[in-house]
């Protein structure tokens, strides 16, 4: 646990180690290992390149911003004197075990925040993520700060109530590898394990720019949420493009990136201010 705990303390200690060198080393291993030979176009190291400004941008407004919300958040939570689960549940229990639950219900919180996202006035802020139009480990890291920013919330309630945060960092570190790993360009299903771990194909699918796939295949690792709660697709070809250019989605301007949320609401609001003046004149 020692040279696991030293690891995560590393990986987690470097934003260059983890948004820059990281990924690299994923398309390296897809080019040179797998042949994906259009890891070194020049589409690929735009969207790459854009995606690092991006990732930059959401530091700064994170440190400025996300962390001084969050810090008040978490006043508020433990102010509340909530109840949490009693720590002697997890005393007997073997650490890889409790990891293996945490990342249970982790994924299954997860679900159900894709899900929102994927809803009409919070898709603005998850739209950033889906913007890429080169598909890779890069991707991992493009989520607007404000996304980041909910995703903490949700985690602050849940990780607080579970009162286990001593196995998180093996939880995060396990999600950002197989973040990285199920948006490569990779024609791997899992077979039989198919709906236990999410696979590229299973994930590459969520992130065609085709109405089909809109909304599906939301599970982040365990694909069995999707088929209880009914968003699961079963894997096939399409021949779409990556990203969601069709909905005027910028895919390689940072700066667009960073406003477009306020831009898309601005939209939102517009059309419904339309609807109800349409209404009151019917």
């Amino acid at each position: 646990m020692e040279t696991v705990d030293a690891f995560v303390a590393f990986f987690f200690a470097s934003f260059w180690v983890k948004v820059v060198l990281a990924p690299i080393l994923f398309c390296a291993i897809g080019y040179f290992v797998f042949g994906i030979k259009s890891e070194a176009s020049r589409h690929a190291i735009q969207n790459g390149a854009a995606t690092i400004v991006f990732a930059v941008g959401n530091l700064v407004f994170f440190i400025l911003v996300g962390n001084v919300a969050i810090y008040y958040l978490r006043i508020l939570y433990y102010s509340m004197s909530l109840p949490s689960m009693d720590v002697t549940v997890w005393t007997t229990m073997p650490a890889w075990l409790a990891s293996i639950i945490v990342l249970i219900v982790v994924d299954f919180i997860d679900y159900w925040s894709h899900r929102l996202f994927h809803t009409r006035w919070f898709w603005p802020v998850h739209a950033a993520h889906h913007s890429d139009t080169h598909v890779n480990a890069f991707t991992s890291h493009r989520f607007h700060f404000l996304e980041t920013m909910l995703d903490n919330v949700f985690y602050i309630v849940l990780l607080s109530w579970m009162n286990r945060p001593d196995v998180l960092p093996i939880v995060v570190l396990v999600n950002y590898l197989h973040g990285f790993y199920v948006h490569m360009d990779l024609p791997f299903k899992h077979g039989p394990f198919k709906l236990l771990i999410a696979s590229p194909a299973f994930h590459r699918w969520h992130h065609m720019d085709t109405p089909e796939a809109y909304g599906k295949n939301l599970a982040a690792t365990m694909p069995v949420w999707d088929v209880i709660f009914g968003t699961y697709k079963d894997i096939s070809h399409i021949d779409a493009p990556m990203g969601a250019r069709a909905s005027g989605v910028e895919d390689k301007n940072p700066i667009v990136m960073l406003i477009e949320p306020f831009l898309i609401w601005g939209k939102l609001f517009g059309e419904e201010r339309d609807r109800r003046e349409n209404q009151v004149e019917g």
